[in-house]
């Protein structure tokens, strides 16, 4: 196993794709440590609303993904996209990642952004996902040490959580880095490599801010609770928390993001 010190990325920078999305660095950085045969079926473990499912399935027209999600939404969010991009080698379907209906040794990689490691009982995630790869199949997964490193929802969370139950801020749950691997050891995983990925990911408006707050994956079943006087206060709280954040006068943010890069083979 490889650990590599933390490395300082290129800025990241808005462009469009075929789901008029920006880009996602940790995406990319998930997609670079695999090598996807030709005709490949590929697996996107807890893929929300698509990412990295869609860019796979576009730079490889002749593979075959599929996405997964236990959130009915997020999967009918992610068809929309697929159909909006007439992306007809990527399907999405509704399936708990720690018993997941897909045959036994049948996937040639598996990919997973935020959602392996994160939610869920890993021990069972981990090992379906080992059940599902061929030999030799590959697998590249994005996790959190700890939720500082997502300083967004770090800083979000005190504020937001004030106005809902427990239950209906985002679940995720961190694992201590050596933990992680003895996990994707036991379940037979080998030639794991990981690495910290860094990346600073701008927001041209606090409005842009909220929006991506009100996601499904993150706090919308909280501010779907609030009123307008509510609605009111948060984002007024939030602006002050978030000032640190502030990259010049006209609103536009920066944010420094961290996570770690596993990958390895069946």
């Amino acid at each position: 196993m490889r650990s590599d010190a933390p490395r300082r990325e290129r800025p990241y920078q808005l462009r469009n794709d075929v789901s008029k999305s920006p880009r996602n660095p940790f995406a990319e950085a998930v997609l670079a440590r695999v090598a996807f045969p030709p005709q490949a079926f590929i697996v996107d473990l807890a893929c929300g609303l698509g990412r990295p499912s869609l860019e796979i399935a576009v730079l490889h027209p002749a593979a075959s993904v599929l996405g997964v999600d236990i959130a009915p939404e997020m999967i009918g969010q992610a068809r929309k996209l697929a159909a909006a991009g007439a992306i007809a080698n990527a399907r999405f379907e509704v399936m708990n990642i720690d018993d997941l209906a897909i045959a036994s040794a049948s996937a040639d990689a598996a990919v997973s952004l935020f959602g392996l490691l994160q939610v869920g009982d890993p021990v069972r995630s981990i090992g379906e996902m080992a059940r599902i790869l061929k030999a030799g199949g590959e697998f590249s997964v994005a996790a959190y040490d700890d939720m500082r490193q997502h300083t967004l929802l770090s800083a979000a969370l005190p504020v937001l959580s004030q106005y809902a139950t427990d239950e209906l801020t985002p679940p995720y749950m961190t694992i201590e880095p050596r933990a992680q691997t003895q996990m994707l050891l036991d379940a037979g995983l080998t030639a794991l490599e990981t690495q910290i990925f860094h990346c600073v990911i701008p927001f041209p408006s606090f409005e842009a801010i909220w929006q991506m707050l009100s996601s499904p994956q993150m706090f919308a079943r909280v501010i779907a609770t609030l009123g307008d006087e509510a609605t009111a206060e948060a984002k007024a709280e939030l602006l002050r928390v978030l000032a640190r954040f502030e990259k010049d006068p006209a609103g536009a943010y920066e944010f420094p993001f961290s996570c770690r890069i596993s990958w390895g083979r069946r």
